[in-house]
């Protein structure tokens, strides 16, 4: 469980837990695809919150714009294709329910250092123009918030 946490500062964690699966493999699979999309999830949101900044309604410094309609597919598929490249497995176990079906459980990180990495990457490519201070900024207070929250979450379970 401890895997399946954020590490503020140097990681976010998803769980992914796949039930009733008729195999081995299957139940692995799709555990890995829903602590994949755990991770994506959070993490397109936070994109979404820093983007807003940067909408038309906004003043924007240094009269920069970043509009999510001009990201081709938007922050979704910025924060799907960048989760996807930098996922690492940490933990795998499997066990056998007591239908005969298997259960999977898997806990992926991906590196802070890497999702901003390829999150600069993905805006490059779509050319967005945009004050790249002021963006990390506001995607570090989101990855700060988002660990509070966790750890509120953690203590609470104590």
């Amino acid at each position: 469980m401890d895997e399946a946490y954020d590490k503020p500062g140097e990681y976010m964690a998803g769980l992914g837990i796949a039930e009733d699966r008729p195999d081995r493999s299957r139940a692995i699979t799709d555990a890995n695809r829903v602590a994949i999309a755990d991770i994506a999830s959070r993490y397109v949101g936070m994109i979404k919150n820093a983007i807003e900044d940067y909408s038309k309604d906004v003043n924007v410094p240094n009269n920069k714009k970043m509009y999510e309609s001009s990201l081709e597919g938007g922050a979704q598929a910025i924060g799907t294709k960048v989760i996807d490249k930098y996922a690492n497995v940490v933990c795998r176990k499997i066990a056998q329910s007591a239908t005969g079906g298997y259960v999977g459980y898997v806990a992926v990180h991906v590196l802070l250092d890497d999702a901003k990495k390829g999150l600069a990457e993905e805006l490059e490519v779509r050319k967005v123009d945009y004050d790249k201070k002021k963006f990390f900024e506001k995607i570090d207070a989101e990855l700060d918030k988002a660990a509070a929250k966790q750890k509120e979450e953690m203590d609470a379970m104590q």
